[in-house]
């Protein structure tokens, strides 16, 4: 909303962004991150302890897949980043266990669902069905796949994306560093206010399978509780203080905005 104020008469114009369905009911703090953007190199060692992760933004902890309630042990947090070219994503995965591989394994590997594992869910473009699907062994065993692609485009295991991941022992558990190239999905660099899904789920760990968002459905696929992944601010205005006039249509896909007011009955303004 910008309000200019003319002697005793304040005049407003009001821009309504409309959220793309993301689930039965608009993201709340707990369904949405916002992504900050780096300037630091982050030491890719799979170990948290960089100041840039400290500034990541965090998604919350992860908790059980279909009842949404938390664990005692099972204590599994993220956080994502970016620099202008990637996306940096850590994972905190607390409880040891017996499941984890003492040897990485080839990738693709589908006995990496086995054991104590995270999967990435990426969507760089929200309107759309295909997805991205990054899977991350405790040893550092990698797997992922393609899922819903376009016609004539790779999908599942033919998908071999170039990205990277990293994994370290840590106080109690393991630790995960995932850097996503945003050139490896085919996306453009993300802009400022710029909206992706995601997910990020743990399996196989000793207290059954987690999530971020919490969804009580029992599959880590379900589109319908994809949470609201934003690039350093959630405005996605190109012209959120009105400097070039009143053009609001320079938003990204799949969202869309109007002009409107209370005293039209909100009803559209166009210019």
């Amino acid at each position: 909303m910008n309000c200019k104020t003319m002697r005793r008469l304040a005049v407003c114009s009001f821009v309504v962004v409309l959220l793309p369905s993301l689930g039965r009911s608009a993201p709340s703090a707990t369904r949405e991150v916002t992504s900050p953007r780096i300037t630091a190199a982050i030491n890719f060692d799979g170990r948290l302890d960089e100041p840039s992760w400290d500034q990541a933004g965090k998604l919350g902890r992860l908790v059980t897949l279909g009842d949404e309630a938390q664990t005692e042990r099972y204590h599994t947090e993220a956080r994502v980043t970016h620099n202008g070219e990637a996306l940096f994503i850590a994972v905190q995965c607390l409880a040891e266990t017996t499941q984890g591989d003492l040897q990485p394994r080839g990738r693709d590997d589908r006995s990496v669902y086995q054991r104590d594992h995270v999967e990435i869910f990426l969507d760089p473009s929200p309107e759309t069905e295909d997805y991205f699907q990054l899977v991350v062994g405790k040893a550092g065993t990698k797997r992922d796949s393609r899922n819903n692609a376009p016609p004539g485009e790779p999908e599942g295991g033919e998908w071999n994306g170039d990205w990277e991941a990293a994994t370290a022992p840590a106080e109690g558990g393991w630790s995960l560093e995932v850097i996503v190239p945003f050139a490896d999905l085919g996306a453009p660099v993300p802009q400022p206010g710029s909206m992706w899904r995601l997910k990020v789920c743990r399996g196989e760990g000793g207290e059954g399978d987690l999530c971020w968002p919490a969804t009580r459905t029992m599959s880590f696929h379900a589109r319908s509780v994809d949470g609201a992944l934003y690039f350093e601010t959630t405005n996605l205005l190109a012209n959120p203080d009105f400097e070039d006039g009143a053009d609001v249509t320079l938003v990204p896909p799949p969202w869309s905005a109007t002009m409107t007011s209370a005293e039209v009955k909100n009803a559209v303004q166009g210019t």
